[in-house]
């Protein structure tokens, strides 16, 4: 079919992205800046949000692994 839809909307000013293992993307968003998993139901998980100890500035790029990485 030839359609297209909103996948998400407010996407938080989403940079770098890339898909999972299990087709759900990841992306990394700078407001709040965060990387964060999108789930099937809708939901966010999100993945990281600080790095030893300090709050992640503005995330761009991400890499997901065949193995789940």
């Amino acid at each position: 079919s030839n359609t297209v839809s909103v996948l998400r909307h407010k996407v938080g000013h989403s940079n770098g992205t890339a898909c999972d293992d299990h087709g759900r993307l990841i992306a990394c968003e700078h407001s709040p800046a965060r990387v964060g998993r999108y789930e099937w139901d809708g939901s966010v998980t999100v993945l990281a949000s600080a790095w030893q100890g300090q709050r992640l500035n503005a995330p761009n790029v991400v890499v997901t692994l065949p193995t789940g990485g």
